[in-house]
């Protein structure tokens, strides 16, 4: 995991996808953050290139408040990747912030 910073010093070496941004102990706004994933296994590394614009797709949606489309999205990368740790957490968030929606307990959105 890396700041979308030190990527953009690296010009486009590494393949790796968006993790969203996230709250960083001293710093007053969210950081973007990226993973790198160059090392993973050829069939994994395939995969999260194929699905790249969907997770970050369902990312965007999540953010926004858009539930059902990031679920939608989220979900078409877990069926692309199974095990995929990072589409499975936000999808479980999206899914549990929908619930909650539901239910009439809506909280902030999860991203």
């Amino acid at each position: 995991v890396t700041t979308e910073g030190c990527l953009a010093t690296a010009d486009g070496a590494y393949d790796s996808r968006s993790l969203g941004s996230l709250s960083v102990r001293g710093k007053a706004e969210r950081v973007p953050v990226h993973e790198v994933f160059d090392c993973d296994a050829p069939s994994l590394r395939a995969g999260k290139l194929a699905s790249r614009a969907t997770l970050e797709e369902g990312l965007r949606r999540l953010a926004a408040g858009d539930l059902d489309e990031a679920s939608r999205a989220l979900r078409s990368v877990v069926e692309t990747i199974p095990d995929d740790p990072v589409a499975l957490d936000y999808l479980a968030r999206a899914m549990t912030a929908r619930r909650s929606r539901l239910l009439g307990h809506e909280r902030p959105s999860p991203s």
